[in-house]
Formats: C-alpha cells, structure tokens, sequence
C-alpha cells in the first residue's frame, strides 16, 4: 500500500518532538550525575545531536524534528508576551525551573541548598519529591533565554505531538482525506483544557496529551497498522508519562489494558505486534520511573519512601480535601462528574454549583475561562450542548443503521466514558481532559453518514467556537496582566531606588525583578507600609 507523505511526516514529526524532550531530560540526568548542573548545553547538545543522526539516517525525521524545533523557537518568543499567572505557576512550578536553572542537582540535594527561598515546607515537599521531566525541559529553554516565560513554550511541543499522531491515525487507519483529517486533528489539539495550560507552567496539559496519544497508539496498532515509529513513540509516551506527573502513568496505563486486553480477544492469543508493544510499555515505564526518573522514583525506593510520596502511602499528602466546591461533600463520583459537565463555568468553590441550561453564557462565567485549573465547567460554556448534540445525532444514526462502531474506537470511548464516571476527581476538568474526546470521537463516527453531513460540520463549528471563547480570555487576560505587572515594573525601574521585596507564596515572582535590572534586597519578616505588587508579594523603597 503506498504511503501517504503527509501521514508519513505527521508521524515523524510527531516522533522528533517526543524524542527531544526525552532526550533533553535524559542528557541533563545523566549530566546531574557526574555533578554538572543545567547550562546552555541542556537543550543545544540533544537538539543538535538528535538533528545531526537523522539528517544522516532519517530524512523525514530530520526535516519534522526541524520544524519542530522552529515552531518551539517562535512560541517561546509568543510566552514571553504573555505572563503565567496561575496559582501553582507563581507558586511551585516556576520556582522549581528557577531553581534547576540556578544549578541544583535533584540527584544529590535538596531544592533548599540552592535556594534558600525553597524553606517553605510545602514549597520544599513538591520540588523535592514531584516528577522532574517538564521542569527540566523548561529550565533548559530557560538556560538559553534567560526568560522565564518562554520556559512554557515546551508544551507547543506536547502538541506538536497530538496533532501529528492524530493526523496520522485519521489517514492511515481510518482513511480519511486529509482536510477531513486535519480538521479532526485540530479539534483534537483544541481543547479547552489545553488552551487554558498552553502559557501556563501546569503540567495537566502534558498528562491530557499523553493519555489521548496513548489511545490513538493504541488504534494504530489493535488496527495492526503499527510500525516501527509507532512503537518507538509508544515507548517514549510511557517514559515521558512517568516524568510529568505522578498519575500521568496510571492514566496511560488504564488505556494500554483496555487496548491490550481486546487486542488478545481479537487475535485469540500472543502475536508478535503484542510482544513489540508490551516490550515497548515495560521498557519505557522501567525507563520512566529508575532511569529518566531516578528523582524522584529511584530515590524514594533508596529512602524507603513510598513510590510516589507524597501522593500516596505513609505521611501522604492530601491535596483534594480543601478543593471540591461547596455542595459536593455527600455527592458520588458520577454525581459529581455531571453536575461540573452541566454547570456555569467557575472556578469559586465556596460559591459552590450552578447548573444551567446549555448553550446559555453568563457574564461570570467568562471571567473564569482564562483560569488554568477551572474547577465547574471547565470544557467552556458550551461543552455541556457539545455533548448532548453528538449524543443525539449518535441516536439518529444508530437509527438510520448508518453509525459505523469500530472496535478500535469503542475501546477509546468506553475507556474514557468509565473513567469520568469512576475515577476520582473527573469532575475536576485538569484531572479528566479524556472528557473532551468523548463527543469528538462520537461525532467522527457519525460523520462516516453523508446524510448528516450538514449537522456534523455545525457542531464541528459549535466546538470550535467554545474553543475559541477559551482562547480569547486566556489571551486577553494574560496581556492584561503582562502589561499591568510590565507598568508596575516600569515604574518602579523610573525612581531608579533600592527596593525591598517581602515574597510569601511566589518567589518566582523575584526573577521579574531581576530581569527587569531593579537592584533589591529581600526581606524575611513583613514589611511595615508596603506596597502591593501582586498576590501576596510586597515591596518598599529604601531610601
């Protein structure tokens, strides 16, 4: 069967993406340890390496990898013009970026030997003892620039990844025409989940990505179209889920049991595609968690911690106890799960839930799409008419005996179906972005009956439009921010004095200082008189 090219370097591109990441990660590990920390290095030496090989050995990869590599460039430049200001942004992930790129090794010490700011328990317990792999990729982009912001710029490369192992699977499994799947491909990659993250240092779009590449993986090869790229990014997927987030593994590993246990009933047996992919899973979460992963997996085994302390086990730490919104206390996982997919969009949680109808926007409701971790209602105001839409034209075409049910796409369905309605904290958008996939897949099987062709191309606009509302706050209220912080940083610079700078929950916030060229001192007790800068961060000019 000939190949179609733009499959083939959708495929490829999508493969050098991960690679550099995992390359990136893997180089400053084995840098850290024979003691030499992050530097200008950690991202040129892999990427050059990397673009050398296949330039050699692989021209397609190399071509993809180098417009990958572009793409990461020009975005990088786009995050600097747009200002994280997310909670856990300010709070631990930029300051662990910061810490990496300042020269702390996570193999030997703690974060609070190379910053002293880092004292704070919580701050200290997560930087310590977090999966590692987005930070150091960021902290290597960081190394380069000497920009915090454009640190965020690696999650263009999570999507990269998406939108290439989607275009390919629409082409070469379900044989699609290419505008068709590229416009399958693009939904895919815009949700709003993702749109919220995508100037965020969060790491829940990276988990949301790996779970739905995991998945199309998981089509290519049950469809016994899998080649020797698909298991290599397969192996890959599983390292990288390991480094992102503690249930970044458990997550992609639900879906490769559900792929891999029907892929035994449909074969009655071991094939050798199965022995590949299994080679593949365990080796690349053997990779993931002793090798990539050695801090802070191999770590905690040394220490006689818990695998994924502070998550689990012993002393666990119980990051959910204080978020579910007001009214959720005696409500059942599905319960919960529902009343987020049907209520106004809000991130408020001692307001609690408002259900609404679909299709209807509230003013509040708008306020809260820029948020990064929108607790209600978190695919966009109009998810909720999203899924009852391809829900009922589901129906239709079951009636018409024209809907096609491909095992390969049930399997992702019922996956993702039965982990909203049981797996803990669905409700909660950042934790269950495979929610999204489940009127997107619907409504591409609908789309095999010409006759509904019409109401398929309309919801296909109604989803891009609820994107497009996401992506309009997300923008416009993270340059509002950028330019408020920007004039305050101005003004200060004009009196050209000394300032003294009180941090409480954001020491990341000192780098703007820092870039900016304003001379400070740091204050460890409350500043008497001080001025606001932003949050709980204060200063005082010294006279």
């Amino acid at each position: 069967m000939k190949k179609d090219l733009l499959a083939v370097y959708a495929q490829k591109a999508a493969f050098g993406a991960i690679l550099l990441l995992v390359s990136i990660i893997g180089y400053s590990m084995l840098l850290f340890a024979i003691h030499i920390p992050m530097g200008v290095y950690s991202a040129t030496v892999p990427a050059i390496g990397l673009l050398i090989y296949f330039f050699v050995f692989d021209r397609e990869v190399f071509w993809g990898l180098l417009i990958d590599i572009a793409i990461l460039i020009v975005f990088a430049i786009v995050c600097t013009h747009i200002f994280d200001w997310s909670y856990d942004g300010m709070y631990y992930h930029k300051e662990a970026i910061i810490t990496l790129q300042k020269g702390w090794n996570p193999i030997y010490e703690s974060c609070t030997r190379q910053e002293p700011l880092n004292e704070n328990a919580d701050l200290t317990l997560w930087l310590d003892n977090y999966p590692k792999g987005l930070w150091i990729c960021s902290a290597a982009i960081y190394c380069l620039t000497h920009l915090l912001e454009s640190a965020k710029a690696i999650n263009i490369m999570f999507i990269i990844l998406l939108f290439g192992v989607a275009l390919d699977t629409f082409i070469t499994v379900f044989g699609q025409s290419k505008r068709k799947s590229i416009a399958f491909s693009a939904l895919v990659c815009i949700n709003p989940l993702f749109i919220s993250q995508i100037f965020t240092t969060y790491n829940d779009l990276a988990v949301g990505v790996l779970v739905i590449t995991t998945a199309f993986l998981g089509i290519r090869i049950y469809s016994e179209a899998a080649n020797s790229y698909t298991y290599g990014t397969l192996f890959l997927v599983c390292v990288m889920s390991c480094l992102v987030k503690f249930t970044a593994p458990l997550l992609v590993g639900i879906v490769l049991i559900a792929y891999g246990i029907m892929y035994v009933l449909k074969v009655k047996g071991i094939s050798v595609d199965l022995k590949k992919s299994a080679i593949a899973i365990f080796a690349g979460f053997f990779a993931g968690t002793l090798l990539f992963g050695y801090a802070p997996y191999t770590k905690h085994i040394i220490d006689g911690q818990n695998l994924v302390y502070p998550v689990l086990g012993e002393n666990s730490y119980d990051i959910m106890n204080t978020n579910p919104p007001k009214g959720f206390e005696k409500k059942s996982g599905p319960e919960k799960y529902f009343i987020s997919l049907f209520s106004k969009t809000s991130n408020d949680k001692e307001k609690g839930y408002t259900l609404k109808i679909p299709f209807s926007i509230h003013e509040d409701e708008l306020k809260s799409l820029s948020n990064a971790d929108i607790r209600l209602g978190g695919f966009g105001v109009w998810f909720s008419a999203i899924l009852i839409l391809s829900v009922l034209l589901t129906v239709i075409a079951i009636i018409r005996r024209k809907m096609y049910f491909g095992k390969e796409t049930l399997i992702l369905l019922v996956t993702f179906i039965l982990l909203g309605l049981f797996f803990p904290e669905s409700w909660w958008a950042r934790y269950a972005s495979y929610t999204y996939y489940i009127p997107i897949f619907l409504l591409f099987l609908v789309s095999q009956d010409r006759a509904l062709k019409v109401p398929v191309l309309l919801i296909m606009l109604i989803i891009l439009t609820n994107s497009v509302f996401s992506a309009f706050y997300v923008v416009k209220d993270g340059l509002y921010m950028t330019n408020y912080l920007g004039e305050m940083l101005d003004s200060i610079k004009a009196k050209n004095k000394k300032i003294e700078i009180r941090i409480n929950d954001f020491p990341s916030h000192l780098q703007m200082f820092y870039e900016k060229g304003i001379d400070f001192t740091i204050s460890y007790t409350p500043i008497p008189d001080a001025i606001v800068f932003h949050g709980d961060t204060k200063y005082r000019f010294i006279d």
